[in-house]
């Protein structure tokens, strides 16, 4: 049975919007050709699902993310913004309480499944040629991405999904909830960018190392982060469940 929200769910999803918005604008890098930008949103949006679980999560990556676009300037994100990111909030708090119950064959065809799919949108492109474009500092820069370092990508990726399904010890259910879901939000924005913004698929592309970038730091800080609270005390939503796998 599903737990009403309470004064403590609503106090929990304003303080992580807040720092969901701070992680976003605290550090933002452009990117020209779909006019968006890199960021470390991905680490706050991770830590309020992890934390606070899918509602907290849902609330706090949509509302934080959007905001934050709105305050950068990128309004034409925005409405996208709240819709993507808080379903990425909202599926790493659903799977990181959930996968736990599944067993470790499901939890393999998952990631496995996963990784065929951003593989398959991933070396589509790179196969026609993909580039990393940023500007910094008032100058652009852009890296062709050879095919051989899209492929090394799709690997990587690919064995960090089916890796931490097969381990299935808390912080591996909680990094492979935040890869899924990190996966939804490179996804999100490439068809977002291409269809409802009109930049076209081959144009919405360049995006796609960016975002995978994004959602493998948050992944990277945000686990290690939580594990460090949970150490420190914090509670963590649904912590009873977590004796499941403890």
């Amino acid at each position: 049975m599903e737990k009403e929200i309470g004064p403590i769910e609503i106090a929990s999803s304003v303080i992580f919007t807040a720092i969901v918005f701070l992680f976003t604008v605290f550090f933002a890098i452009a990117t020209p050709a779909t006019q968006g930008f890199f960021n470390f949103g991905e680490i706050g949006v991770y830590i309020s699902a992890l934390i606070g679980g899918p509602i907290v999560g849902a609330i706090a990556g949509g509302l934080g993310s959007a905001l934050a676009d709105l305050f950068l300037g990128y309004a034409h994100y925005a409405p996208g913004t709240f819709v993507i990111k808080g379903i990425e909030g909202f599926l790493a708090g659903y799977l990181f309480h959930n996968l736990r119950r599944m067993g470790r064959e499901l939890r393999l065809v998952l990631g496995f499944i996963v990784s065929l799919i951003i593989g398959y949108v991933l070396l589509y492109h790179g196969a026609k040629g993909l580039s990393l474009i940023l500007e910094i500092g008032g100058k652009v820069y852009s890296l062709s991405l050879p095919l051989w370092i899209i492929a090394l990508i799709v690997i990587l990726l690919g064995f960090a999904l089916i890796y931490t399904g097969a381990r299935g010890d808390v912080f591996s259910i909680m990094a492979l909830s935040c890869l899924i879901a990190g996966v939804e939000m490179v996804l999100g924005y490439y068809l977002y960018e291409a269809v409802v913004l009109g930049y076209g698929f081959m144009t919405a592309a360049v995006e796609l190392p960016v975002n995978i970038g994004q959602a493998t730091i948050g992944t990277a800080v945000g686990v290690p982060t939580v594990r460090a609270l949970m150490e420190m005390g914090v509670s963590v939503s649904g912590e009873e469940s977590l004796r499941e796998i403890s």
